[in-house]
C-alpha cells in the first residue's frame, strides 16, 4: 500500500498531466476551427471540380484518355493519409486496421499492391511490420501546400499510365463532426468507374446528365481539356484528403485532450481522498501513542 510521500508524489503527477492536457485542448481548439472552415470551403471547390470533370468525361469515349479506362494491371495504387502526430486517440489506428484488412483481401484475390503513405505514423507503422511502402511523406502539415499533393498525383499518373497500377484509391478519414470521422475509400482512376459511382450516389448529378440536352462547343477539344483537368481532378482529391484528415486528426485530439483531463479530474479527487484518509489515520494514530504515553507516566 502506498505512503503518504507515494500519493504526494502520484498526486503532484497527475496535476502536471492535467495541465499539458488541457494545454493541449486548448492548442487544438484554436486550429481546429480554421482548419474546418479551410475544409468546408475546399469541398465546394473540389465537388466543382469533380462535377466539370466527370461531366465532360462523360462525353467522351474512354478510349480518348488512359485515366478514363481501365487496364491489365492487377496492382492497386493505394494512398494513405495518417498523422504526423499522436495522442489523437484511434484516429490512426482504425484507419491503418482497416487498410491491412483490405490489404489482405487483396492478397486473397492475387493482387498486388503499392502504398503511397503521408503522415510519421502511417510510415513508421507499415514500415516497421513490412508492407511495400513505394514512398512516404512526413512533415507535409507544416506548410500544407498543394505541391505535394501534385507530386503524388503526377506519379500516380505516371504507373497508371505505364500499367504498374490499375486501380487508384486513396484511403482517410472523412470528418462529419468533432466526435465522428467515417474511414473513407476514394477511387480516382479508372475515372469511368468515377462515373458509374456518382451517378449512382448523387441523383442530382443524375437528373443534371439526364436532363442536359444542350450540347457545347469545347475549344480546342474535350480530349484537350480534359488532358489538364484530370491530373488536376486527381490531385484536388488527394488535396481534400489530406484537408479532412487534419481536420478529423485535430477533432479527434480535442476529444482524447478533454477526457484525458476529465479523467486527471477523478483521479486526483479519489487520491486526495485515499491521501486524507491516510493523513487522518496518522495523525489519529499519533495522539493516541503520545496520550498514552502520558498515562504510563502518570502511573
Amino acid at each position: 500500500m502506498p505512503g503518504l510521500k507515494d500519493l504526494r508524489v502520484r498526486i503532484k503527477a497527475i496535476k502536471n498531466t492535467q495541465q499539458i492536457t488541457r494545454a493541449m485542448k486548448m492548442v487544438a481548439s484554436a486550429k481546429f476551427k480554421r482548419a474546418e472552415q479551410q475544409t468546408l470551403k475546399y469541398r465546394n471547390f473540389k465537388k466543382k471540380i469533380e462535377d466539370i470533370t466527370l461531366s465532360l468525361a462523360l462525353r467522351c469515349d474512354i478510349k480518348e484518355h488512359f485515366l478514363l479506362d481501365k487496364n491489365s494491371s492487377n496492382t492497386i495504387g493505394i494512398v494513405v493519409v495518417t498523422s504526423d502526430r499522436g495522442l489523437c486517440g484511434a484516429f490512426n489506428s482504425l484507419l491503418l486496421k482497416e487498410l491491412v484488412r483490405y490489404i489482405n483481401e487483396l492478397k486473397q484475390q492475387d493482387k498486388n499492391y503499392k502504398l503511397w503513405v503521408i503522415g510519421r505514423k502511417g510510415a513508421t507503422y507499415l514500415t516497421k511490420r513490412n508492407y511495400q511502402v513505394e514512398k512516404s511523406f512526413v512533415g507535409v502539415y507544416r506548410t500544407f501546400d498543394i505541391k505535394v499533393a501534385d507530386k503524388i498525383a503526377n506519379e500516380l499518373i505516371d504507373d497508371y499510365k505505364q500499367g504498374n497500377v490499375g486501380s487508384i484509391l486513396v484511403l482517410y478519414n472523412h470528418y462529419k463532426s468533432i466526435l465522428k470521422q467515417n474511414i473513407t475509400f476514394k477511387k480516382l482512376a479508372p475515372v469511368v468507374d468515377n462515373i458509374d459511382e456518382k451517378i449512382q450516389q448523387d441523383a442530382e448529378f443524375k437528373n443534371k446528365m439526364e436532363g442536359e440536352i444542350i450540347d457545347y462547343l469545347y475549344e480546342p477539344s474535350e480530349v484537350a481539356i480534359l488532358e489538364q483537368l484530370l491530373p488536376m481532378y486527381i490531385s484536388s482529391e488527394i488535396y481534400s484528403a489530406l484537408l479532412e484528415s487534419y481536420v478529423g486528426e485535430l477533432a479527434s485530439r480535442m476529444t482524447a485532450m478533454d477526457n484525458a483531463t476529465n479523467n486527471c479530474v477523478e483521479r486526483l479527487r479519489i487520491l486526495t481522498i485515499q491521501y486524507n484518509r491516510m493523513r487522518q489515520a496518522a495523525i489519529t494514530k499519533e495522539i493516541s501513542e503520545i496520550v498514552g504515553g502520558a498515562n504510563a507516566l502518570e502511573q
